[in-house]
């Protein structure tokens, strides 16, 4: 790829092992690839396999958003500059394409704002070298010690919630967190929920429906994602509970760490969304493609390895992606 001359430098020697990594039959056939390996404001470079002439792909996407880079730090990024991920549903090298979401929690990294009973403060450690941990601590040895958070959202119909947050060590390697429905279900049935690690270590065990423990946690956290279906007789609004060491634990002065938390109306999570104050919404990523003629098209997604019929003219790429990472793409 004659990328110098666009004055963006790559790893020359990442880049062709991302190359070999393509079946032989998608390197002799293909016209265009596509790799998650150089891109900058408004455009993705891919190359012509002919050539190694640079092809541009439009891009574009109206907000700031995150992305975790190749130490696995979660950065900040601006508007309309692609991300090229390495944290987000999976570990792979990906160009991340995701769909407009919101984050419901107006304060996602300051707990001091949040409710409940337990004793809350900063830590000077971080999640992903992104934002702090708090400290939540048992203040009386009461098992309803917890800290909640309502974001006010007023349930209509069937819908589907996902929390995801840090959670990490502290006196105890326990945390227990959950989705609570005000009027209705409360923390709703078995099948209403399901639960599962993102990164680091740990293990889950469902306390009662939408309430989950976490155990065998460590001093380098986790990151933990917990979904709730609402039922069409629920009302009022999903509250989260989370309680440090355990839902039935009277241990006063057990605490664990937190940090950087997401609600989202969506049946997964998606990458980070900053708030302080009220809620954010991170804009669609928009990719783009000027076909020349009707085409064959090879996509291998974090989600997905399919091949595509795409007739000649405007293709946009995230019409045909869901909330998902670009690991390599082929025009045939």
């Amino acid at each position: 790829m004659n990328l110098a001359r666009q004055g963006i430098a790559v790893d020359v020697d990442y880049v062709k092992a991302q190359y070999n990594s393509l079946s032989p039959q998608i390197r002799k056939d293909a016209k265009i690839i596509l790799l998650p390996v150089a891109a900058q404001s408004g455009v993705v470079y891919g190359m012509n396999n002919k050539t190694g002439a640079v092809v541009p792909f439009q891009f574009a996407r109206a907000s700031g958003a995150t992305f975790f880079d190749s130490d696995k730090n979660m950065q900040p990024i601006g508007a309309n500059i692609p991300r090229i991920d390495y944290g987000n549903y999976s570990d792979d090298a990906k160009l991340l394409i995701e769909k407009t979401a919101t984050n419901l929690i107006s304060d996602s990294a300051d707990f001091s704002r949040w409710g409940g009973s337990v004793l809350c403060t900063m830590d000077e450690s971080t999640a992903d070298g992104f934002e702090n941990y708090w400290k939540i601590e048992k203040n009386v040895n009461s098992s309803s010690e917890s800290i909640t958070y309502n974001p006010g959202v007023t349930i209509s119909g069937s819908a589907e919630y996902v929390l995801r947050i840090y959670v990490k060590k502290g006196s105890s390697d326990k945390i227990a967190l959950g989705m609570y429905v005000e009027a209705g279900s409360g923390w709703g049935a078995s099948p209403d929920s399901t639960a599962r690690i993102i990164s680091g270590s740990g293990s889950l065990s469902q306390a009662q429906g939408s309430m989950w423990t976490v155990s065998d946690l460590t001093d380098d956290g986790a990151l933990v994602e917990i979904t709730r279906n609402i039922l069409p007789t629920d009302t009022g609004s999903v509250v989260i509970f989370i309680y440090p060491d355990t839902a039935a634990s009277f241990d006063q002065g057990a605490y664990n760490f937190i940090a950087s938390a997401q609600l989202e109306m969506n049946i997964r999570s998606t990458s980070y969304i900053p708030t302080s104050g009220s809620t954010a919404t991170r804009s669609a990523d928009l990719l783009a493609y000027t076909l020349p003629d009707d085409c064959e098209v090879y996509l291998k997604t974090t989600r997905q390895e399919t091949t595509l019929q795409k007739q000649a003219g405007i293709w946009n790429l995230h019409e045909d992606l869901n909330n998902e990472g670009i690991i390599a793409l082929a025009i045939l």
